[in-house]
């Protein structure tokens, strides 16, 4: 080492500013950013939260933090208010705008912006919601009753029709004849298809569509010769026929069934017709004789 020359060292007051290398800070807290300034010294951005990014801000033209936008809830509640009313509401976001939902009219439902500002606003329709439209054109439904669409904008709510009748007496069936039965009685009855008093012989379809008919019959037995049932179609056109043998002892019973679509106020009835040469009998018999329905299934 050396002798002879004194010691030496380099001492600064203040700090070293930009233009000679330095930062101009004395100090910079533990986490903080460094940016860049126009002037010395370097500009400090302090620690930012949890979860936050850094941004720019052309105004101050500096970096800042900033929080990912904060959405608790976004409920859409359809709701039978006034005229079918649809709310929306919408919880507030904190920094840019969270959803616009407008009703095709450039004025919107629900706007949640910048800051946290919620605007909401009722849309009321006059009518009910067409099915193009995601509705179902009908404005009130009964419980139970299902939807069936009728190939227009509006479906239709319905109990599917049906009928069950009978007789709660014997009738007579006339030789060379046929005879149309009548049903003063009902088991159930849905969309007045039957009627005790106005032609109590039919079952009327109140909608089109495939229906099950069925009718349950005893009749008389008569010494030879046969019977024969049908189910007829507004007063002229038979839709399903059976001829029980008689055997001259035993009481022919028959379950006689079809499936057939019925237009809209189309009728079903019941005829017999026998040949025996002297009156027969339908007979009356719980439950069983003479029974006669109809039930919608399906358009």
């Amino acid at each position: 080492m050396a002798t002879g020359f004194p010691d030496y060292s380099i001492g600064f007051v203040g700090a070293i500013t930009v233009p000679s290398g330095g930062t101009g800070l004395s100090t910079v807290v533990q986490g903080g950013l460094l940016f860049g300034q126009v002037q010395s010294p370097l500009g400090v951005l302090a620690p930012g939260a949890d979860g936050q990014f850094l941004t720019y801000n052309a105004t101050s033209q500096q970096p800042t933090w900033n929080s990912l936008l904060q959405a608790t809830e976004v409920e859409v509640n359809l709701a039978s208010v006034n005229s079918y009313g649809l709310y929306i509401k919408g919880m507030v976001g904190q920094v840019q705008e969270l959803v616009e939902v407008d009703d095709h009219t450039g004025s919107p439902l629900l706007r949640v912006s910048d800051g946290g500002t919620t605007s909401i606003r009722q849309l009321s329709l006059t009518n009910a919601l067409t099915i193009s439209n995601g509705g179902t054109g009908a404005s009130a439904c009964t419980a139970g009753e299902i939807l069936v669409g009728t190939g227009s904008q509006t479906a239709a709510f319905l109990n599917p029709p049906g009928a069950r009748v009978y007789n709660s007496t014997d009738q007579t069936v006339l030789t060379n004849s046929d005879t149309t039965l009548t049903f003063d009685s009902e088991r159930y009855n849905d969309a007045s298809m039957h009627s005790t008093g106005t032609n109590p012989s039919r079952l009327t379809a109140p909608i089109a569509g495939v229906y099950m008919i069925c009718v349950g019959i005893e009749l008389s037995h008569l010494a030879s010769d046969q019977w024969s049932v049908s189910i007829i179609r507004n007063g002229s056109e038979t839709i399903a026929a059976a001829s029980p043998t008689a055997n001259g002892t035993a009481d022919p019973q028959l379950c006689l069934s079809t499936l057939f679509h019925l237009a809209a106020n189309d009728y079903v009835e019941v005829s017999c017709y026998q040949n025996s040469g002297s009156s027969g009998t339908a007979y009356e018999d719980p439950d069983f004789s003479v029974e006669f329905s109809a039930q919608w299934l399906r358009t």
